[in-house]
């Protein structure tokens, strides 16, 4: 079975930096490469009173996850003619300081093959002042793990997850993952060309008033998002670094995707 799998944190409205026409045009790449499994992050409620996500409801089903009335920031969404939403869930990360750090899972079923998979959207600690920051993300890397080897056990299925984890490539937090047998896809896919950071910095307003982005100088390396998964029947083919225009003028965070194939 191949898939496509896209993770992309949408740069939410923290700092005046309005929603509108940057949601339109984050619709229009998701429409672009129509991942088969999305996932997002910075998903603030702006968001989700925006037209957000219409403009992405011909092609996309979002994840239902009860949240505790603290809102999803991570969530998840899927090709509904392709798969079947077996079940699902949502957890805040522990010891983290923030309602918007969280992963959301899903349980998928293929409705031509009836294989199963599951995914994880998540989004890690993210500043970087003091040593317990790092701490920080090495629990949230923890929780991950264990989460993981929990679906992969109940499930009986290849678990995926993805997101922004506000680490390099080669930082602990990653480094632990792979340890547990949860590889990186930037390290580990057969074709990789795009040997640049996921992270390219704040888009800027211009005169005309919208937000224009630059491509970054950063190496892979420097990439803040990862997907990682169980390599029991996996093999990534390819792992790509979304660069377009309109993804670098809409958040700050070029949007990566995977071909698997289970």
């Amino acid at each position: 079975m191949k898939l496509k799998i896209m993770s992309s944190n949408i740069w939410g409205d923290y700092f005046g930096n309005e929603i509108p026409p940057r949601a339109l045009q984050l619709s229009g790449i998701y429409h672009k490469y129509s991942p088969d499994i999305l996932g997002l992050q910075e998903m603030t409620p702006n968001y989700y009173k925006d037209a957000f996500l219409t403009y992405l409801s011909d092609l996309y089903t979002l994840v239902p996850v009860p949240t505790s009335g603290q809102g999803n920031y991570t969530p998840l969404l899927y090709q509904e003619k392709r798969f079947r939403l077996l079940d699902c869930g949502w957890e805040p990360l522990s010891h983290t300081p923030d309602q918007s750090k969280s992963l959301t899972w899903a349980i998928l079923q293929d409705r031509q093959t009836a294989r199963k998979l599951a995914a994880i959207s998540t989004h890690f600690w993210y500043k970087t002042e003091h040593s317990s920051d790092d701490d920080i993300r090495m629990c949230n890397a923890k929780q991950l793990s264990s989460r993981i080897v929990e679906l992969e056990t109940d499930y009986g299925c290849p678990v995926f997850a993805f997101g922004d984890f506000n680490c390099g490539t080669f930082s602990e937090p990653v480094l632990f993952l792979d340890s547990r047998g949860l590889p990186s896809a930037q390290l580990t896919a057969e074709e990789y060309r795009d040997n640049v950071s996921s992270h390219h910095g704040d888009p800027v307003r211009g005169e005309d008033s919208l937000y224009h982005g630059s491509p970054t100088a950063l190496s892979a390396d420097h990439s803040l998002d990862h997907i990682i998964y169980t390599k029991k029947s996996v093999s990534v083919k390819e792992y790509h670094v979304v660069t377009d225009q309109a993804a670098l003028d809409a958040t700050d965070h070029s949007p990566i995707y995977i071909l698997a194939e289970i």
